[in-house]
């Protein structure tokens, strides 16, 4: 019995060690990892500093395309080295592709104008600018689209209430003129056809003959049929009217909001004034 219970716990330390060192290893990996990264970022700086510029640049390009767990103030370090040894080789453009790299990865970068050149210093202060541009860029066209997006629902509301309304308020005016106008003769089929159906059921009910009467029961469900199939068409013509105010982009020149415009005829010889109101 002393001696199962002994293995017992032996396999119960055996088991213990093993899943310590399975907690443990990953972490000093990892540390080990960080640690010989930034050793080997160091040892591109000194290569750098001590002139070997072409070890220096082979180094830190190995390092951007082999090393993924490299932090965004790392990567921006090796940019800004290949930077410099771009510009020492009398090659700007490059240097300022580099450090258009290394702002990316660290937007708030900066040079210690004290102890760097004005040579570098002009291409890192061209290489911010580009930097800044496709910043503004970027948000110009961030805002394009939410303005777009905007447009669109507020568009797809109003065409809610009414087929075309939206299209108007989104500057597609061909749209909302063709659904407006689809909608009215639609609109305008169906009251007539209401109007119709039911002179054909009072008729219908009021006859005391059966033959006129079994005539008149056909006209009526023929006009019932024909108030019924302009109410779906109607409802189809709506649905695709909210459709079209969802999909179609705006006007890019159509601003958000409630407006008035006052505008008057281009033609030389006309003059005509009119009132635009967009709402």
């Amino acid at each position: 019995m002393s001696t199962i219970r002994w293995d017992r716990h032996v396999s119960r330390g055996i088991i213990l060690s093993f899943v310590t060192l399975l907690l443990v290893c990953p972490t000093s990996l990892f540390a080990q990892s960080e640690d010989q990264q930034e050793l080997a970022i160091s040892e591109v700086l000194s290569l750098y500093r001590t002139g070997r510029i072409d070890r220096a640049e082979l180094e830190a390009l190995r390092l951007l395309n082999h090393t993924s767990e490299l932090s965004a103030d790392d990567r921006s370090q090796l940019y800004q080295v290949l930077a410099f040894i771009a510009i020492a080789r009398e090659d700007p453009q490059l240097g300022r592709e580099f450090f258009l790299q290394a702002i990316r990865e660290k937007p708030d970068l900066n040079l210690d104008r004290n102890l760097t050149s004005p040579k570098i210093l002009s291409v890192f202060d061209e290489a911010r600018a580009d930097f800044k541009r496709v910043q503004i860029r970027e948000q110009d066209l961030s805002e394009e689209a939410m303005r777009a997006v905007n447009l669109r629902l507020e568009g797809a509301k109003r065409s809610l209430v009414l087929p075309g309304w939206g299209q108007f308020y989104k500057g597609n005016r061909e749209h909302g003129y063709a659904f407006l106008g689809t909608a009215a003769l639609v609109g305008g089929g169906l009251v007539f056809s209401q109007i119709m159906m039911t002179d054909k059921r009072d008729e219908y009910h009021a006859s005391n003959d059966p033959e006129e009467a079994s005539s008149l029961y056909d006209e009526y469900t023929s006009a019932w049929d024909t108030r019924n199939g302009l109410a779906w068409t109607l409802g189809i013509v709506w649905a695709l009217n909210i459709a079209d105010a969802l999909w179609f982009p705006p006007e890019v020149d159509v601003v958000p909001g409630s407006s008035t415009s006052f505008r008057r005829s281009g033609r030389p010889g006309t003059p005509m004034i009119g009132v635009a109101i967009r709402f």
